[in-house]
């Protein structure tokens, strides 16, 4: 496949930068199983004048939570109570909820909802929890950082 752009110019070169990025965030994106695929592999999505617009999925909580907890498994470094007694009460907390809570735009009525079912001690100790999945996620470039704040 030839692009149609000039390899001697900024702005060609710049355009096919941001192509390779766009690229290797698709496969990163379908290596760490999240969904729906975002890579495509006739490479049309990224043709230079195709004006296709995909925004990415943004995971959710529960999607981003259960990829941290299989991460810290395998990792092998953390206690056997924290992964059968803490992990699975935070997840069945976000499984609890209703899903369009566990969206980013929705953090702040998830927090609403949360201490409105739950003691102050209990949302510390999954607070604590849910920050470090979400630390994680940032250097795994699931997350940006502006998502984080909100949390």
């Amino acid at each position: 496949m030839t692009l149609p752009l000039k390899w001697d110019d900024r702005r060609d070169r710049r355009k096919a930068e941001e192509i390779a990025d766009i690229i290797r965030q698709d496969i990163k994106h379908d290596i760490l199983g999240l969904l729906p695929t975002a890579f495509d592999p006739t490479l049309q999505k990224y043709r230079p004048g195709l004006k296709i617009t995909v925004a990415p999925k943004i995971p959710s909580l529960l999607d981003v939570w259960v990829k941290f907890v299989d991460f810290k498994t395998q990792e092998g470094k953390i206690q056997e109570t924290t992964l059968t007694k803490d992990y699975p009460r935070v997840e069945k907390m976000l499984t609890a909820v209703d899903p369009d809570l566990l969206k980013f735009s929705n953090s702040k009525q998830l927090l609403s909802c949360l201490t409105k079912r739950y003691k102050p001690s209990t949302l510390a100790s999954y607070y604590t929890k849910i920050s470090a999945c979400a630390n994680w996620a940032v250097k795994q470039d699931i997350w940006e950082k502006i998502f984080i704040a909100v949390i």
